[in-house]
């Protein structure tokens, strides 16, 4: 099962679903069915702009910071 994620248009919460290759999902489970927002961007930090591949995930938060995670293995 590949992993989704998504921006709400509402509030900017950060949501991820999927299977959890790579540390892609940011959460504790091996994968999720529906979406769930991750914790993080779910403190009123709004999420701007999402970019993910086969091992990582880049995000741009309204207030400029960046984010990444995922494995690494490729830079």
């Amino acid at each position: 099962m590949s992993m989704s994620i998504c921006i709400s248009s509402d509030d900017g919460t950060l949501y991820v679903f999927g299977g959890d290759y790579y540390g892609c999902l940011a959460q504790e489970v091996d994968q999720l069915l529906t979406p769930a927002p991750i914790e993080l961007f779910h403190e009123n930090i709004a999420v701007s702009q999402v970019s993910a591949g086969d091992y990582h995930v880049a995000v741009l938060t309204s207030c400029g910071k960046v984010y990444t995670w995922g494995c690494g293995e490729f830079g």
